[in-house]
Parts: C-alpha cells; structure tokens; sequence
C-alpha cells in the first residue's frame, strides 16, 4: 500500500511540472486601460491588448494589480518581455476589467512583465 501512495505521490509531481503552461514572449503594448486602479482592499486584474514580435498575433494579456508595476510603466508602443499562461489565473481578483470582451482574440494571463531597453 505505501508503495502505492508513493508511486502516486510521485506521478504527481512529475506531471505538475510537465503540465507547465507558462511561456516567455517578447511583444509590444498595443492599447492599455485609460486608468489604472490600485490594488487595496480589493484587487483587480486588467485587460490590455499585446503583439507578439515574432509573428506579429495580437493577444489580450490579463495582469493582476498591474498598479505596483509603478505609474509609467505601461506605454503603448513600449517592448516587454512577457511571461505568460493559460487563463486560469485571471479569476483570483475580485475584479476584472476587460475593455476588449468584445474583440476576437485569444486571451493570456500574464504572470510577470519586464521592459525590454
């Protein structure tokens, strides 16, 4: 029996770490919201509209309190590095804000950005 809880266990881990969604792209801000609320009491996550460099698709990336990247950190026309993952994590705010829920194009979260210099 222990053998096969440990046999288990360790299928586990092994498919979490196979099953990984994340992915690193390069893109260009496209449109972002007009204002950005900051995160406090409740947390927000934000639409904005992305182009990934190397073949040119447009995606909507959600970010999660987009706020405490600072003030200036969202240009449109600006490069980021990008990682992002399916949308599971958009849901973990208490509210979203999607401007583009009408437009046709496939939806990212985005755990983490940084500006390409």
């Amino acid at each position: 029996m222990k053998f096969h809880l440990v046999s288990a266990w360790l299928l586990l881990i092994i498919f979490s770490f196979c099953n990984k969604t994340d992915k690193k792209i390069e893109c260009i801000l496209i449109e972002r919201p007009v204002s950005i609320t900051g995160c406090g009491i409740l947390s927000f996550t934000y639409a904005m509209k992305f182009q990934k460099i190397n073949n040119k698709a447009e995606f909507i990336g959600f970010l999660f309190c987009p706020d405490f990247y600072g003030r200036d950190f969202f240009q449109p026309g600006q490069k980021y590095h990008v990682i992002i993952t399916d949308t599971a994590n958009i849901t973990k705010a208490d509210i979203i804000v999607n401007e583009f829920k009408d437009v046709n194009l496939p939806y990212y979260g985005i755990k983490e950005m940084l500006l390409v210099k």
